[in-house]
């Protein structure tokens, strides 16, 4: 493995490991009732799932084809598995599903939204 694999690597890595982190903070907060606390700590998880997801979408495996697509998703729903209902409601959402539905409008419908897409992630 170069050096740019390994670098790359361990960047995800220490990217889960302090999600993995901050995921206990969260329940243990939430299980003792401390909403600021839970609320610093979620916004500090976004923080770190984009820049995993922004890592994992630039990297070198996508040069050709979207290699890491399907893991980006697995991920999304792993760590905000109620994400696709949650903020469907939102003027901000509601307005972005407007812009994108005249160019993919069976996908962004306000019943599509709301549903799980299919799993199809080995095609293998």
């Amino acid at each position: 493995m170069n050096s740019s694999k390994k670098y790359f690597a361990l960047q995800v890595g220490d990217l889960l490991e302090q999600i993995n982190k901050l995921d206990v903070l969260i329940a243990m907060h939430k299980d003792a009732g401390h909403k600021i606390e839970v609320q610093q700590y979620e916004s500090l998880k976004l923080k770190f799932v984009k820049e995993l997801l922004t890592l994992l979408i630039n990297s070198e495996l996508n040069s050709a084809e979207p290699q890491t697509f399907p893991l980006v998703s697995r991920l999304m729903h792993h760590f905000y598995p109620g994400a696709r209902n949650a903020k469907a409601q939102t003027a901000g959402y509601q307005a972005l599903s407007s812009v994108l539905a005249p160019f993919f409008p069976a996908e962004f419908t306000h019943a599509a939204m709301a549903q799980e897409p299919e799993a199809v992630y080995n095609k293998d």
